[in-house]
């Protein structure tokens, strides 16, 4: 799998278009912001990138590896035109509000219709390449974001499934052993050891089966294992894990060892679990994945140790930043 990123490079003032995208010929998806993320197979394929009006189109061809992300990105060939459009918008009002004097009456009704002709014409002319596209590829940004445990450590997780990174599915089951889906990291370390609640993210850019991951910074306070990383980690909310359930989102990563404490921990992952949320504890290096921003996408991919029969299961998760 892939990366395929499509950008709209348009001015500040300019409003973003909704355009369809097409791949192989058939339509995929309506892009309706500036920026398009999407998935795709190992292949060459064949982009269009479509008007609204369906006939003004242009298409390039990409390639799609597991090691190199694929870019395009696009804009209108219309900057000159714009400019005689405007000046045209400029003399009707003058025309309008203060009428013109032969001969530049009849100047410009000469101008505004030889323009207009000329306008149709050339529309016609581009409408199979009608956009700039400008095409590249980059090496992949993968990153892992399992922790590193010692071959001890290890050992304890392969036995008991509740040591580094790990799913805590309850009495559930995961729809398979290799999961991949979006995901989106906030950085929360502002709360300390405190509680996470809606307010410190931003709850619109949650979709239905993502992943929503938070970045406390604990590892960087406490050795993994401590009894002060087990014990004086942050902890969601009920309040940011009920909406997080209306989110109907299907998995929560945070780098910490629970989403409550003490008493409170096996009953939260029991109230996700049934409502069909998973829970991922102790990833590793989100900082990565973050940078510098408080919010990052992503796509996660989720590989599970074969462990039957238990409350936690060992997993590798990786990030595909974009």
């Amino acid at each position: 799998m892939g990366l395929l990123r499509i950008t709209q490079k348009k001015s500040k003032l300019s409003p973003t278009l909704a355009h369809y995208i097409l791949i192989g010929g058939k339509r995929v998806c309506l892009m309706q912001s500036e920026v398009l993320n999407m998935e795709l197979p190992n292949g060459t394929f064949e982009i269009t990138i479509q008007s609204i009006l369906k006939i003004f189109q242009s298409k390039a061809v990409v390639t799609i590896t597991d090691s190199t992300d694929a870019f395009i990105d696009f804009s209108d060939k219309e900057k000159i035109w714009d400019i005689l459009f405007i000046l045209d918008i400029i003399l009707w009002c003058i025309k309008g509000l203060f009428g013109l004097p032969d001969p530049y009456s009849l100047i410009y009704d000469i101008f505004t219709n030889g323009y207009l002709i000329l306008w149709i014409g050339y529309e016609l002319y581009i409408r199979g390449r009608y956009f700039k596209l400008d095409v590249y590829k980059k090496p992949s940004e993968i990153i892992d974001l399992t922790m590193p445990l010692s071959e001890e450590q290890k050992q304890s997780s392969s036995l008991s499934g509740h040591v580094g990174t790990h799913f805590d599915i309850m009495d559930k089951s995961l729809p398979g052993d290799k999961l991949r889906l979006k995901g989106i990291f906030f950085d929360v370390s502002s709360a300390g050891d405190g509680e996470i609640t809606s307010s410190d993210i931003d709850m619109s850019l949650l979709g239905q089966g993502m992943l929503v991951g938070f970045y406390s910074g604990i590892q960087d306070r406490y050795e993994y294992g401590s009894e002060s990383y087990r014990h004086n980690h942050p902890t969601l909310s009920y309040e940011l894990i009920d909406k997080l359930i209306e989110k109907r989102i299907a998995l929560i990563g945070i780098d910490f060892a629970g989403v409550r404490r003490h008493a409170e921990h096996t009953p939260a992952d029991q109230k996700c679990a049934d409502n069909g949320i998973f829970i991922i504890e102790n990833l590793h290096s989100i900082e990565s994945v973050l940078g510098e921003k408080k919010s990052s996408e992503c796509f996660i991919y989720v590989e599970l140790a074969p462990i039957t029969g238990a409350t936690g299961i060992p997993c590798h998760v990786s990030a595909r930043t974009y």
